[in-house]
């Protein structure tokens, strides 16, 4: 399954969480597989469902004792480790902000903050939270989702106050909180079994967080650190609509470039805390399956062709990723020795015509190429659908071809099988001959 984030007002922990629920998760797995992280505190999970400017969704809150948990995610106070730094986020403490907070989660700055020193200030650090996901018995891909992540967040807050990444704390209260956010999304993602994720660009108001060093701009400073490279865009509210936790989750799993074509399976709405009457205080998220181009017929395409000889293989690679994520039909590169005996690449891109400039525009920017050469070919295609199959371990996607004498032609999904195969422990070979084998529905 690949998810689309719609995040037009923003993202936070907890309303990723209520809408990969509303998805379709099944609540009582999601929450045993959430109390296998050996957590000491007696958690508890409330799901009500509610309603944003009339569109009704989940709405979750973790609690402790009945108590709300949903302090700030920060690293603590820079005097009680010595760390020798300021953080920017100067709220931990003093909570004389500038600003409000557009989901009152994870930031919390809505309430009265009756509660927030009554704990004992005793702290998480980042490496106490990968132990504790680490040797925790969440199934292998929430692990991976949580630590990569609780990763970002934390290698963001490192180098944002110039300490190592194992230095950053955070609130015991606080840190719970995230704790369960992330390792929530992660657990709900893992039982969606999600192969891709995609994110159009996130919203930054435009106020101002009152901070240890004084008044900065919306982004507060963690979030910025964490979206670096992430495409943003403004809009006129004066409070912030992307918390570092929901930052975390897009930049660490999500790609900004959404496919140009596809269905909508399912729809998921979590709502956050605040009401306001400005926006919908929602986040939705969208199942999709990629769309094909018209097909069954002959269509004209665009090739584009780019060589180089000074970038690495993993460079071309990740540039070959986000062309097809992007859209592209295909990539694929070819090895070339090139002037005085240089090897290197030829990278081919096949796109619909429409698309043939963003293509150009994304190898520019991802790689060393200073040209691209373009040129239009017609190409016939066969009719195909997409259809899942059932097989001993669960249900795998093919793409099933229509043959010109009328017969059709199931080929297994890889990424499918593997997703199948690494949930089962089963080996590749095994799921993705099964899948070849099993019958294909005529309804798809």
């Amino acid at each position: 399954m690949d998810l689309l984030f719609e995040a037009f007002s923003g993202i936070a922990g907890d309303m990723t969480v209520a809408a990969l629920l509303d998805l379709g998760v099944d609540r009582a797995q999601w929450e045993a597989e959430l109390r296998k992280l050996a957590l000491e505190e007696a958690w508890q999970a409330e799901l009500t469902r509610t309603q944003r400017h009339r569109i009704e969704g989940n709405h979750i809150r973790f609690t402790v004792d009945g108590r709300s948990i949903d302090m700030p995610l920060e690293p603590e106070h820079p005097h009680a480790h010595g760390h020798g730094h300021d953080h920017d986020h100067g709220h931990a403490h003093d909570h004389d902000h500038g600003h409000e907070h557009g989901h009152g989660h994870e930031h919390g700055h809505e309430h009265e903050h009756e509660h927030e020193h009554e704990h004992d200030h005793t702290h998480r650090a980042w490496r106490d939270i990968r132990r504790l996901i680490e040797d925790s018995d969440l199934r292998p891909r929430a692990r991976d989702f949580a630590l990569r992540i609780f990763g970002r967040i934390a290698a963001a807050e490192a180098k944002l106050h110039g300490v190592s990444v194992d230095e950053v704390h955070f609130h015991e209260v606080g840190g719970l909180d995230a704790i369960l956010d992330v390792c929530g999304t992660a657990v709900a993602l893992d039982l969606l079994d999600v192969e891709r994720i995609y994110c159009q660009p996130l919203p930054v108001g435009t106020g101002a967080v009152r901070a240890a060093h004084g008044v900065m701009p919306l982004p507060a400073p963690a979030t910025a650190e964490i979206l670096q490279d992430f495409p943003l865009r403004r809009v006129d509210l004066d409070f912030e609509l992307v918390t570092p936790t929901g930052a975390g989750i897009v930049a660490a799993l999500a790609s900004p470039e959404v496919p140009p074509r596809y269905r909508i399976r399912r729809i998921g709405y979590g709502c956050g805390t605040r009401d306001d009457r400005r926006i919908a205080n929602v986040l939705r998220i969208f199942a999709i399956e990629a769309a094909e181009p018209p097909s069954g017929g002959q269509e004209v395409v665009t090739v584009l062709e780019t060589t180089i000889d000074d970038s690495t293989g993993e460079w071309v690679a990740d540039l070959a990723e986000k062309l097809r994520a992007a859209g592209a039909l295909d990539v694929w590169s070819t090895a070339v020795q090139m002037k005085k005996g240089r090897a290197g690449v030829t990278l081919s891109v096949l796109a619909a015509s429409s698309d043939a400039g963003r293509m150009a525009e994304l190898c520019f920017l991802h790689s060393t190429t200073i040209g691209v050469r373009m040129r239009t070919e017609s190409r016939i295609v066969l009719a195909r659908r997409a259809a899942a199959v059932e097989t001993p371990w669960g249900a795998v996607q093919v793409k099933v071809v229509t043959l010109p004498d009328g017969r059709e032609r199931a080929t297994p999904e890889h990424d499918s099988c593997a997703a199948v195969a690494a949930r089962s422990g089963i080996p590749l070979v095994d799921v993705y001959r099964a899948a070849a084998a099993a019958p294909v529905p005529k309804d798809g």
